[in-house]
């Protein structure tokens, strides 16, 4: 996972450690178990997750910490057990919503266990026969789920935002990772290679990696935890800085603005006290019509301001991140 200072955190189920690089993919060290491998807190190692206040989540499958979902603070330093043991069975995904957190179950009858952002046990959220092994939770535009699942039946299994069963699309079996493109279609990883998926038929379309085995997905924004896509190279009428939307938002919000003439542009966000907290754009651009999207995970609730600057032109806007 990309981290809010741009670094890269990996979970090393082998060597029971979360591993930091930098963003060319150089290793710098272990982050966490600050002190280094100690199994008696983390064992099997599967998935990681940032809780808003930016500590580190961590899945645990074996040890003294079996069927845990185990606490670190920014540093890396062990705090305790966030899901202690009783709910869950061979824990794998950390999934963040709106008004839960969802962990996948690798093993016994519920596949999918719902908590509060707290960690409280909420429901067996879902038990379905038609999942088996779930790896990956990937949250789509309009709520569902698709979850990866590893074993027979396989594929990637799709579920509405309550946990009902819809369909599964099977050309890809065997599922660790998963994540949508923006033609619609399923990148999707397994032990054989990364795949493209079709999300009509669920055919596989193309491996683009074969011969590999690949685990989770995760999206890579240089710069910070920003997305940013040009969507018209027609030159705008007027400097314009459109309001985010959705608003109030959690955790992703989208960011338009319209430039008229080349120039280097600046779009940054700041907190109520006027402190910069993220540059979300910094450089050269042609005229046209631009998104990014800012995603609030690792910031706190709260009243946040944008402000684009190119130019002679400067606009600033509110906006709310409401968790």
């Amino acid at each position: 996972m990309q981290t809010h200072d741009n670094f890269i955190l990996v979970a090393d189920q082998i060597s029971d450690l979360v591993q930091k690089f930098d963003t060319n993919g150089t290793y710098i060290s272990h982050f966490a178990p600050s002190g280094g491998v100690n199994t008696s807190i983390v064992d099997n190692m599967r998935g990681i997750a940032f809780r808003p206040n930016r500590n580190l989540l961590a899945t645990v499958g074996s040890g003294a910490n079996q069927n845990t979902v185990q606490e670190f603070d920014i540093s890396g330093n062990h705090i305790g057990s966030f899901i202690s043991l009783g709910t869950l069975n061979s824990p794998f995904d950390v999934h963040y919503r709106n008004s839960d957190i969802l962990v996948s179950n690798s093993s016994g009858p519920n596949d999918i266990t719902s908590y509060d952002h707290n960690g409280v046990f909420i429901s067996n959220f879902i038990a379905s026969p038609n999942l088996a092994f779930p790896q990956q939770i990937l949250r789509l535009p309009n709520g569902n789920l698709a979850v990866c699942g590893f074993s027979s039946p396989s594929g990637l299994i799709l579920f509405d935002a309550s946990g009902n069963y819809i369909r599964s699309l099977i050309g890809v079996t065997g599922l660790r990772g998963a994540y949508l493109l923006d033609n619609g279609n399923y990148l999707v990883t397994n032990g054989a290679g990364v795949h493209e998926l079709d999300s009509a038929s669920g055919s596989l379309i193309r491996t683009v990696v074969g011969g590999t085995n690949f685990q989770y997905v995760s999206e890579y924004f240089p710069g910070g935890l920003v997305g940013l896509s040009n969507i018209s190279n027609a030159v705008p009428e007027k400097f314009s800085l459109s309001q985010n939307y959705p608003n109030p938002f959690n955790p992703e919000t989208k960011i338009n603005y319209q430039i008229t003439e080349s120039g280097n542009v600046n779009l940054s966000v700041y907190d109520v006290l006027g402190n910069e907290v993220v540059t979300l754009v910094n450089e050269k651009q042609n005229p046209g019509t631009y998104s990014v999207n800012f995603d609030g995970s690792n910031f706190s609730s709260g009243v946040y301001f944008y402000k684009l600057i190119t130019g002679d032109f400067s606009e600033t806007k509110s906006m709310i991140l409401m968790k």
